[in-house]
């Protein structure tokens, strides 16, 4: 039987900025955020968030760094940056410290169209 190796392909992402949160430091914490401080972190961005325009928080494995009381949160643009977020730290001043989307992100709205990726042939042979 003989393997054959699907081609590669790439497609848009629905968003423009990705943020991390860690899933352990979040059940540490045991919620504290969002409009009654009853959420999670990472629900309560999702919720913040909405609005301002295409993110995707996604919960993440322990990042190594385990702070007392409070929740680690990366950016993916800004991945030399660890937000230590604690419990009651107002949603507004999350999701200001978080850097401002490029304008043309703000307006897109719907599915991302896929794209597929460029002919074998025309990767360069290394």
């Amino acid at each position: 039987m003989s393997s054959q190796h699907r081609p590669l392909r790439n497609v848009s992402a629905k968003w423009d900025e990705v943020l991390l949160v860690c899933r352990k430091c979040s059940r540490k914490v045991h919620g504290g955020f969002g409009k009654d401080g009853d959420k999670r972190l990472e629900k309560a961005l999702k919720s913040a968030l909405k609005s301002q325009g295409r993110y995707k928080v996604v919960p993440v494995s322990c990042l190594d760094i385990c702070p007392k009381n409070a929740v680690c949160l990366v950016q993916a643009s800004a991945p030399s940056t660890v937000h230590l977020v604690p419990p009651g730290t107002p949603m507004e001043e999350i999701v200001g410290r978080l850097a401002p989307l490029p304008e043309k992100a703000r307006v897109r709205r719907g599915k991302a169209p896929r794209q597929q990726a460029p002919d074998s042939s025309a990767l360069p042979s290394g």
